[in-house]
């Protein structure tokens, strides 16, 4: 989940991954619209597949990395686990209820409905039966929206972490993370959860799986960086070699090792999310451009609402040239969702955020002011 924080820490390439991550997602949703024309090859959908799990595995690698990275100083500090999390709320969930809300609308337009309680699970980024595949995973309301359920778990064992001192609540935070990944492996080699299992299972399961590494990878990362001899390298657009070094890997597997998941593949697709990240990290600061750092300004609002622009692309398109020129609609729906999710940034994300802050400032000052008083008896 693209939520940017603090201009990505002031590194403008982090920005710029961002946005790029942003965009593997679209196209990752973007390719599956062929079968409205033809029927979809099975490397069509294994590359779609892989390209929108790099993009969402450089997000994890991302929010670990950045979470720590500007919290260094704040943990064992009164109040920081509160404030975090009520920042991180406070971020993320406008706009995603906003993009939930037009979820559920569109599901009216046709004929679908939602249960209420799988709405209010979504609400609170929890793991709903409102949709969910052939293989059980569940995802919420909003479908994009399973990796913000991810994303706020995180950050809730982040805010417990900061009541702690730094080296004891980074150890305790990974060891938590780890934990649960290996006890999600032993779940799943135990027995799948089938379609409509009960939440008693669900939950466990939903948050023990592996891909919850990435977030322990980008701490590590952060912890790094902290190194006084950590290096500060001449890279050429870093962010955008790292996004062509995961593309590379996922095209490449995709025609070489269709449907082949062994475990040294695994370790490449972890090791390729690290260095896209890495050589945005490591790379000397340099002038951001104006069209990646807008892109990467713009990769929440475009994460969340691109799906719907793809719905409406792609019937405007079947009306105006029937099932022709399938390149040509999938062109359009990458620049025209990524666009509209930029529409979105602009008119909706901004103001929200822009109101936010000012209730944060406000409520802040209150709290200050609360303090002084009860400290002046």
């Amino acid at each position: 989940m693209p939520v940017k924080d603090m201009r990505a820490a002031r590194n403008p390439y982090i920005q710029d991954l961002r946005g790029y991550a942003a965009m593997l997602v679209v196209v990752n949703h973007a390719l599956p619209t062929m079968e409205h024309f033809r029927p979809l090859p099975k490397s069509i959908e294994d590359l779609a597949a892989g390209l929108g799990a790099l993009g969402v595995h450089i997000f994890f690698v991302i929010s670990g990395f950045i979470m720590t990275h500007i919290s260094s100083e704040s943990f064992g500090r009164p109040r920081a686990s509160l404030s975090f999390l009520m920042a991180r709320v406070q971020r993320v969930a406008p706009l995603y209820y906003c993009a939930t809300f037009v979820a559920i609308l569109h599901a009216m337009a046709t004929s679908r409905s939602y249960k209420g309680s799988d709405i209010a699970l979504s609400l609170l980024f929890l793991p709903s039966h409102a949709q969910h595949d052939l293989s059980g995973y569940l995802f919420p309301v909003l479908g994009v929206g399973w990796t913000l359920n991810y994303e706020m778990f995180f950050y809730l064992l982040f805010a417990i972490a900061l009541s702690f001192k730094r080296s004891t609540g980074i150890a305790l935070l990974t060891s938590a993370l780890l934990f649960l990944i290996v006890i999600g492996s032993g779940l799943r080699w135990l027995s799948h959860p089938p379609v409509g299992a009960s939440m008693a299972f669900d939950l466990p399961y939903y948050f023990t799986r592996d891909i919850m590494i990435y977030f322990v990878l980008g701490i590590l990362m952060a912890l790094l960086r902290r190194h006084r001899r950590f290096p500060s390298v001449a890279i050429p657009v870093p962010a955008l070699l790292g996004c062509a070094l995961g593309t590379s890997e996922v095209v490449v597997f995709t025609l070489l090792e269709p449907d082949q998941y062994p475990a040294w593949r695994i370790g490449v697709t972890i090791l390729v999310a690290v260095a896209a990240v890495g050589l945005c990290i490591v790379a000397a600061p340099r002038k951001q451009s104006r069209v990646t750092g807008a892109l990467g300004d713009a990769s929440y609002s475009i994460y969340l609402f691109h799906d719907f622009f793809l719905s409406i692309i792609t019937s405007l398109w079947l009306g105006w040239f029937g099932k022709s020129f399938v390149a040509g609609e999938i062109l359009s729906c990458v620049v025209l969702g990524a666009g509209g999710g930029y529409l979105v940034y602009l008119w909706v994300e901004r103001p929200l955020s822009a109101i936010t802050r000012q209730k944060a400032v406000r409520r802040v000052t209150t709290m200050n002011q609360s303090l002084l008083s009860i400290e002046q008896g």
